[in-house]
């Protein structure tokens, strides 16, 4: 039997299971975490010949986002016209049809199996870049049997590790004619994912009354947004073990409003949501949030948002025996950052793309400065890139998956041609192994298309659009991005001008 590869990863080291080390070392064999020491505590028993990568950063583990969309990640964030009441509000209006559902209906249609792969593979590198190991919401299946991808980022729908329960999901509201079919999925004791109360009105919060009815206030119930509900019904939510996933940037993009202080006095998670209306990655989320509470006046610790994109996340997804923690015999997912802050939790929730060291996966370097992917990675053949003018490197390197051989900027060449032009199906790719892959089955679920029968009456009021650019990958790199939310007409004064989001990257 061939031996499984170590390393040994040397920095501070934020275990979330209630300890930082402030020098320690990580030892890493396979996909696993073999041990965790305070620097001058022996190594264990052979471990002399391993790989040491002195990080000179903060060791964390890899970050899960728990709400996502993740097929629309190569849209820009969209020009909300106003504030609304409901999701169906905005998912009907012509706006929405125009800059969102017509043109992914375009490019996957017309792109095929080509434009899913360049979409998935650059999607899955931007969640590497923001320091992301665990994403929900990347329904992309390939193959005749239509399997769900597993790709170099976990995916929630789709796990790849024996233990780790799969993940259902609902987005749209819930009809009484479908209680059955959620009772059934919540029994089963899979986690669930529920897109709950998306909305300030009173037809937001019928669904809260609905599950409450239909007793399916369950533990394995991942609840999502939770707008519209009052401090009563999150009260309720909490005895009901059930767990609630906070995306603050969509809520105030598109409400104006989200969860305050009395609705997150438990644990929850976070998550992204999209590039449409969300963030980037979940390093801008933590800030979003955190300048949120500040604004509203109340005390959110930079320690519990790392929990809600750790531990708290992890035991959402019940994942918490594998990920989500620095431990002995957990899975070899772990983020290190620059070392830029005295509290290694104010550090995480300050630091942007441009600091991160080192994603690993599974055990397999993906993602980080170039200087510490030459040292740490198996592979030679490096993707090279800048990030906030760093010089970074990809491994890409995956033999079984069906994105193997298509790099990034590859997928970026193809995506920008394909959204140059609305008016015509998307030229061939321009590189051999996409030429190869397709005509292979592969292909990305939309899940915010909304009603088909709403197309032609938005569409009658919305000219269509020539072209539609792609959405950068990081906030460093997008010079233009805060200019963009200073026009936002829902996005609260406190996240504007230079003492808004702008402070936490300049």
């Amino acid at each position: 039997m061939a031996k499984e590869m170590r390393m040994v990863l040397e920095g501070k080291i934020v275990t979330m299971a209630g300890e930082v080390i402030d020098r320690g070392r990580v030892f890493v064999e396979g996909d696993r975490i073999a041990a965790v020491r305070a620097q001058g505590s022996p190594a264990p028993a052979g471990w002399d010949d391993a790989k040491v990568i002195d990080t000179g950063g903060v060791i964390y583990p890899g970050l899960i986002d728990l709400h996502g969309h993740l097929a629309y990640n190569v849209l820009p964030l969209w020009e909300v016209p106003r504030r609304y009441e409901n999701r169906s509000d905005w998912m009907r209006a012509g706006a929405y049809k125009r800059d969102i559902t017509v043109p992914m209906d375009h490019l996957t249609s017309q792109g095929g199996p080509a434009f899913a792969r360049a979409l998935v593979r650059y999607v899955e590198v931007k969640l590497l870049m923001g320091g992301t190991t665990v994403a929900q919401g990347l329904r992309s299946k390939s193959g005749p049997g239509g399997t769900l991808y597993r790709g170099l980022v976990r995916n929630a729908e789709a796990p790849d590790e024996a233990g780790m329960l799969r993940a259902g999901t609902r987005v749209p509201d819930l009809q009484l004619d479908q209680v059955g079919q959620m009772r059934a999925s919540l029994d089963s004791g899979d986690p669930y994912f529920f897109h709950l109360a998306e909305g300030v009105d009173e037809k937001a919060r019928n669904q809260f009354r609905l599950l409450q009815d239909e007793n399916l206030l369950r533990d394995n119930l991942i609840c999502i947004h939770c707008v519209g509900l009052g401090a009563a019904d999150h009260q309720t939510l909490r005895q009901s073990a059930t767990h609630t996933v906070w995306s603050p940037f969509s809520n105030l993009l598109l409400y104006g409003a989200t969860l305050d202080k009395e609705a997150l006095a438990g644990d929850f998670a976070l998550g992204c949501d999209w590039s449409p209306s969300g963030s980037r990655n979940l390093l801008h989320e933590m800030k979003v949030a955190s300048l949120h509470a500040q604004a509203a006046g109340w005390n959110l610790s930079h320690e519990m948002l790392a929990r809600s994109v750790t531990v708290n996340a992890a035991a959402a997804l019940q994942w918490d025996e594998h990920v989500g923690r620095i431990a002995e015999g957990m899975l070899a997912d772990l983020l290190v950052l620059d070392s830029n802050q005295v509290d290694p939790f104010e550090n995480l929730v300050r630091a942007t793309e441009r600091d991160v060291r080192l994603v690993i996966i599974d055990g397999h370097p993906r993602y980080g400065d170039r200087g510490v992917m030459d040292t740490a990675a198996s592979v030679q053949n490096l993707e090279f890139l800048g990030v906030g003018l760093r010089p970074k490197a990809l491994d890409l390197h995956q033999p079984e998956s069906p994105l193997q051989g298509i790099g990034l900027q590859a997928a970026m060449d193809f995506l920008r041609s394909a959204m140059s032009d609305l008016t015509k199906p998307p030229p061939p790719p321009l590189f051999p192994m996409m030429n190869a892959l397709a005509d292979e089955e592969f292909s990305v679920e939309l899940d915010m298309q909304g009603e088909v029968e709403d197309f032609p009456l938005a569409m009658a009021a919305a000219e269509p659009r020539r072209s539609i650019p792609l959405d950068p990958l990081t906030v460093v790199d997008d010079p233009d991005y805060f200019d963009r939310l200073d026009e936002q007409p829902n996005l609260p004064q406190d996240f504007k001008g230079p003492e808004g989001l702008r402070a936490f990257y300049h």
